[in-house]
Formats: structure tokens, C-alpha cells, sequence
């Protein structure tokens, strides 16, 4: 969404949006130093322009909070069964994205000899909190058993980039390049509205990021094709 105010979300299709347009935060100050021509900047926005005074929170907190609001709004608004209205989000964590960067409550030196992929373990550890704190609120609100809960990650872990802090044994390669360890990633599915038969099963077929948007066009009766 970084590149012209048509390519932000709430210009592609969202209602409402929160979150940063370039890459790469710090995590505690949500401010980027990517920009090669104006230097350091807050980068975070809600909806159309600059979310004054909503930086300096954890991502992890900063995001699952939000997305908590959301779910409690809507269900508030619509009812949780979301038959007349439904909820589409797209919950882009930047957990577990560098720079990596974590609270202590978070850290424990003893998971690994790797300073840098202790950081990481505990960047998954708060990672895993926020999935478990968004699930709780879809339950809370009665919205869970008609949910589908979608959970993939872009790309295999960094190696290089990063100190070494990922792993994607037994496959080769990380983040950045094209071996199977940078390309293929975990993926799961849940919430109520899967189908029984699927839950505990696991599938070896392959699928793209891409090929998500005709699924769930499938899934919501509308038709994929843009015109």
C-alpha cells in the first residue's frame, strides 16, 4: 500500500485498515527507517491517513488488540452466526518479521545457543499468544463456529538475513532464496466451519498464495473473475 493512495487497502476493496505501509518496523516504535530519502518515520495508518498517537506498543499487542476490537465490534453489530453480514479480515502479524525484537516476558535464553534465534523463539512465543487471544474473542463472541481460520506464513524462515535465527530443516534454504526451505511454508486450517471430516487430516497437495482468492471467492458464492 506504500506506493500511491490507490494501492491502500482501503482503496483495494477494506473497510477499514490498521496497520504500517512499508516493511520492516521497529516493534516497539512502529518507526521505519526504510525510506532511503526522508529517513525515519512513524510508519502506521488507520484507514486513509496517519494514525496519530497509536504507535509505541508492541506489534504483537498493537495488532491482536485491534483485531480483538473488531471481532467484539461486528458481533456486536451483526450477531455472531455473520449470516447477513459476514467478516473477512486479513490479520498480517509482523510477528515474526525482523527486526527482531522482543519483550523480556517473552525471552528465554535457554531455548537456544543462537542469541538471534533466541530472539526468534520468542517472537513465536508472543506470536502464538496474539493467534490465541484473536481465537479466544471469535469464541467469546459466539463467532467461532461459523469462522475459517486461515493461518499461512509468506515465505521459510530467514537464515542469512538474520543471524541464522530460522530453521527450516529438513528442508534447504531460508527466506530470499528458491530452495524449498524459502518457498514452502506451514499452513493450517480451523475454526467451527470446517468440515469434521477435514479436522486432524493433513493434505500433501501443493497450493500458492494466490489460489486463495478463488477458494474463498468459492466458499462466499461470488465470482473471482475482476472486471
Amino acid at each position: 500500500g506504500a506506493r500511491s493512495i490507490a494501492h491502500l487497502p482501503v482503496n483495494r476493496g477494506f473497510d477499514q485498515h490498521f496497520g504500517f505501509l512499508g516493511g520492516g518496523e521497529d516493534h516497539f516504535t512502529q518507526v521505519s527507517g526504510e525510506d532511503p530519502v526522508v529517513g525515519d518515520l512513524v510508519d502506521l495508518w488507520r484507514d486513509h491517513g496517519p494514525a496519530f498517537g497509536e504507535n509505541g506498543t508492541f506489534s504483537g499487542y498493537l495488532y491482536s488488540r485491534e483485531a480483538e476490537r473488531v471481532i467484539h465490534a461486528h458481533a456486536a453489530a451483526h450477531g455472531a452466526d455473520g449470516s447477513s453480514t459476514p467478516l473477512f479480515m486479513y490479520l498480517a502479524w509482523h510477528l515474526v518479521h525482523s527486526p527482531l525484537e522482543v519483550p523480556t516476558l517473552y525471552f528465554d535464553p535457554r531455548c537456544a545457543d543462537n542469541h538471534q534465534r533466541q530472539l526468534y523463539h520468542g517472537m513465536t512465543t508472543a506470536l502464538d499468544e496474539g493467534v490465541g487471544n484473536v481465537t479466544q474473542a471469535l469464541r467469546d463472541t459466539g463467532m467461532f463456529e461459523n469462522a475459517l481460520i486461515i493461518f499461512y506464513a509468506d515465505n521459510g524462515g530467514p537464515l542469512v538475513t538474520t543471524g541464522m535465527s530460522g530453521n527450516n530443516w529438513p528442508l534447504r534454504g531460508g527466506k530470499t532464496d528458491d530452495f524449498e526451505g524459502g518457498v514452502r511454508s506451514i499452513s493450517f486450517l480451523g475454526g467451527g466451519w470446517l468440515p469434521a471430516e477435514l479436522r486432524g487430516s493433513t493434505s500433501h497437495a501443493y497450493i500458492h498464495a494466490c489460489d486463495w482468492y478463488a477458494t474463498l471467492c468459492a466458499i462466499a458464492s461470488v465470482d473471482p473473475a475482476d472486471s
